[in-house]
């Protein structure tokens, strides 16, 4: 490993020896600018360099299929399925490195998404499947939870935090009162993301957030309290002033953030402070880009999240359920619950996130959502910190219940999210804001 980490001038950890479907030695050199796989021999090795964010179709074509055909797993089904991966996840980590999400799924996929049945299982996605680092077994067919067996499914697939670099979109627009989804990014710094829902702290506006957006991913986690970090919306690196007016770029200071991978759930929330007088919001309102993408999402109103209902248990929600998403980057957008208790980590191979080399962050009891086919992706780099909420109609309209912020994205598309209780409860906040 040593000599071929010198000779391509990479670190050590990015050389894995692993053995390969045909029971041979292969080297794979995980490198992010490779644009496709490569083949070749080295030191009388064979060397495989890879992307570590380059997968295969599978997981995207289970997706599909089961949106197609409509298998779901049921609240009973979730629940078992949760308390299966919550035993064993610790141990299936500590034995695999290359484990990036631990999911589940109503359906078992073979040769890459040939041929797919239903079969309830826990679903396993790893970096380059079918290739066993050394000293690792294969992975385990089945997992047990008390007399309860479970098939697992071994998929490709990598789990990224949501932060984004820029936007063209409306909320990147100046927003005078601040709405949720609006765009924002800490003072002179380029990374953005996305106000999420509106909380009281000590009696004053203040939002919710990612921590990771402001100060970035920690493996053993922080708490930061009263930091005097402040943020502007819209980012004033990316915004163009209009001939002749000026702004007042700031709108908050961050207040306490957590980043907790080993709580249960995990969490990655901030709270921020509504600091400026003119920029608080005086109902629960939206930044939207166009009258398109809210009708797809099955809106024919603005909506409004003026009641601060939230819902405590996740694994109660219905798995039909709309559930809608509030993002900066790509505004509202529409799905359903595909899983509780979803466990993931940072891309394996790729874990100098926020100047943290070699750093690993596993996430754990997180809700999944699975966008609605043919209505676009559900999260982009950008939503961080977007509050996520099912749908019910009433006789007054459509309410939204707030169920978590969006804290990233799956290669398959699916947005993982932190469930609010675990928010609130982090933070130390009671409940979110009511408007009148």
């Amino acid at each position: 490993m040593r000599l071929l980490s010198e000779k391509y001038k990479t670190e050590e950890r990015l050389v894995v020896p692993t053995t390969c479907p045909k029971d041979k030695t292969v080297f794979i050199v995980y490198d992010k600018e490779c644009v496709r796989d490569k083949h070749q021999t080295d030191f009388g090795q064979e060397v495989l360099f890879r992307n570590p964010k380059t997968v295969n179709t599978e997981a995207m074509q289970v997706k599909n299929f089961c949106q197609e055909n409509g298998n779901y797993i049921t609240k009973e089904e979730r629940r078992m399925l949760k308390k299966c991966i919550t035993e064993n996840c610790d141990t299936l980590l500590e034995n695999h490195r290359n484990i990036n999400v631990i999911s589940m799924s109503p359906v078992k996929s073979k040769e890459n998404g040939k041929h797919i049945r239903p079969c309830l299982c826990v679903v396993i996605y790893c970096s380059s499947k079918g290739f066993i680092p050394f000293g690792e077994k294969i992975f385990p067919k089945t997992l047990k939870s008390g007399l309860t067996c479970f098939d697992t499914d071994i998929r490709e697939g990598f789990f990224e935090f949501g932060p984004g670099t820029y936007s063209t979109s409306k909320s990147s627009n100046y927003h005078q009162q601040l709405r949720m989804g609006c765009q924002y990014a800490v003072e002179g710094k380029p990374m953005c993301a996305t106000i999420g829902p509106f909380v009281k702290l000590n009696g004053h506006m203040a939002f919710l957030t990612c921590a990771h957006a402001i100060y970035g991913i920690d493996s053993n986690g922080y708490n930061i309290v009263s930091s005097s970090t402040f943020v502007e919306q819209p980012p004033s690196t990316t915004f163009a002033f209009p001939s002749g007016n000026q702004f007042n770029f700031r709108c908050g200071e961050v207040k306490k953030a957590v980043f907790a991978p080993h709580a249960q759930p995990s969490v990655d929330a901030a709270v921020v402070l509504i600091s400026e007088p003119t920029r608080l919001p005086h109902r629960g309102e939206f930044a939207m880009d166009n009258e398109i993408r809210l009708n797809y999402a099955g809106f024919d109103d603005l909506p409004y999240f003026n009641s601060g209902n939230i819902h405590l248990d996740p694994s109660t929600i219905d798995g039909d359920k709309r559930i809608v998403k509030f993002g900066a980057e790509t505004h509202v957008t529409k799905g359903n619950l595909k899983s509780v208790g979803t466990v993931i980590s940072a891309v394996s191979a790729d874990m100098g996130v926020f100047g943290q080399p070699g750093a690993s962050v596993t996430m754990r009891n997180q809700m999944e959502i699975s966008g609605v086919a043919g209505y676009g992706t559900y999260f982009q780099p950008g939503d961080s910190g977007a509050g996520v909420f099912y749908v019910d109609k009433t006789p007054a309209g459509q309410e939204l219940t707030c169920i978590g912020i969006a804290i990233g994205t799956t290669s398959y598309g699916n947005a993982i999210v932190t469930p609010i209780k675990a928010v609130l409860d982090a933070l130390q906040l009671p409940s979110l804001c009511q408007f009148p």
